[in-house]
């Protein structure tokens, strides 16, 4: 009944006033005003829709697509894609939420995810295990910003191993879950992107951020419909060789390449020159007396100061 009604507020329509109803749009953070009697939104509100979401995916992709689905609230789409890991539609599957309540980032951190704000999308792929190849999130990030860079952002890359950068501000991040069995890899690709400058995704407090609409006015519809079918296409090409020949264009995507870096691994703080990666798509720090090599499952990296 709510969700119906808040759908009704986001085409422009007024509804009659609730309790209940004003509860829960403070709840999710939508502005409203209320007046005789009724509810009435005080910005436009764009929802995701399914029909809305096909219509901008082209057809190879829309061929690819197993399940698409559109929830509403969820607690991660990463966890919910997982879950259905042997689901006969798992192969092709997309999860895409209005808010996750318990989003996940790297490390065991948790994601803010704002209602209605930014896009929250998660890929199911199974891949044979044999295919299976290191470097997948800088595989999918280098895909995610052609994809972005396509629809007109500047001045857009990487940050080491899965951050997608705009200036200095964090726009996007990816996350990926993966179950080995016996002969297949279940790969789930989980990406949030801000959209809206306010309020923004983040991994916590402090995080410098960017935004799309920093740039360019495009909705959450179609945002959404050209991130899925480049990662359709991306994960339907996903395997060790092909993986490799793009790992090579990383310092195209790079942008802390040849800069003086930090790397925190636990309470231990690394600094030395980015040097880029190697082809198992592991950071390189040149420390001048030596290069070390870290895993991307095992540190982050924030810029220096001096960088700054």
């Amino acid at each position: 009944m709510i969700e119906t009604l808040i759908r009704q507020l986001a085409t422009g329509s007024r509804v009659e006033k609730t309790a209940e109803l004003e509860v829960a749009l403070h709840e999710l953070g939508i502005g409203f005003r209320a007046q005789n009697q009724h509810i009435e939104l005080v910005a436009p509100l764009e929802l995701l829709d399914e029909t809305t979401l096909r219509a901008g995916i082209s057809e190879p992709a829309r061929k690819l697509i197993t399940q698409l689905d559109v929830e509403w609230q969820i607690g991660s789409t990463n966890t919910e894609l997982m879950a259905r890991k042997k689901d006969a539609h798992f192969n092709g599957s997309i999860c895409v939420a209005e808010q996750q309540t318990a989003g996940k980032g790297r490390r065991g951190r948790s994601w803010i995810s704002p209602f209605a704000s930014n896009i929250y999308v998660s890929f199911g792929w199974r891949i044979p295990r044999q295919n299976m190849a290191e470097a997948l999130s800088l595989y999918i990030g280098m895909n995610l910003v052609d994809c972005l860079r396509e629809a007109g952002l500047e001045d857009v890359g990487m940050k080491w191993p899965n951050d997608i950068i705009v200036g200095q501000g964090k726009l996007a991040g990816i996350l990926i879950e993966l179950e080995l069995a016996a002969s297949s890899a279940y790969i789930v690709a989980g990406i949030g992107v801000n959209l809206s400058k306010e309020p923004v995704l983040r991994e916590g407090p402090g995080q410098l951020v960017s935004a799309v609409a920093d740039q360019l006015s495009l909705g959450r519809n179609a945002l959404c419909s050209l991130i899925i079918d480049r990662m359709v296409m991306s994960m339907n090409e996903v395997s060790s060789h092909h993986i490799a020949e793009r790992i090579a264009e990383w310092p195209k995507y790079d942008r802390y390449s040849g800069k003086e870096v930090v790397v925190h691994r636990g309470d231990e703080q690394i600094v030395g020159i980015n040097g880029g990666i190697d082809e198992r798509g592991n950071l390189l720090l040149d420390l001048g007396t030596e290069i070390r090599s870290f895993g991307s499952g095992e540190v982050s990296l924030r810029k220096t100061e001096s960088n700054l």
